[in-house]
């Protein structure tokens, strides 16, 4: 009985282990795309728009840095106007 009992355990922790380490390791990468666009929409907050947004990604976090770099670009197009017209 020990032994089943051991064998039961171990069969249901390796599925266990595994999950925990793929969402380890996904969790590492949303953190790291989250603060990228955080630091991206900083720079624009500071008036820094120079530098685009890229983000190769077809998900959400793709969609938010496309409507960040449509943001930084429509800045940057309008400061280039009111410049224009002084």
């Amino acid at each position: 009985m020990g032994n089943a009992f051991l064998a039961t355990v171990l069969v249901g922790l390796v599925p266990v282990l595994v999950a925990i380490l793929v969402a380890m390791g996904l969790t590492r990468g949303l953190r790291g795309t989250i603060q990228y666009l955080l630091e991206a929409a900083d720079r624009i907050s500071r008036g820094d728009l120079e530098q685009p947004v890229e983000l190769d990604s077809q998900d959400e976090l793709g969609q938010l840095a496309r409507a960040i770099e449509r943001m930084r670009v429509g800045l940057q197009e309008g400061l280039e106007r009111v410049r224009r017209r002084r």
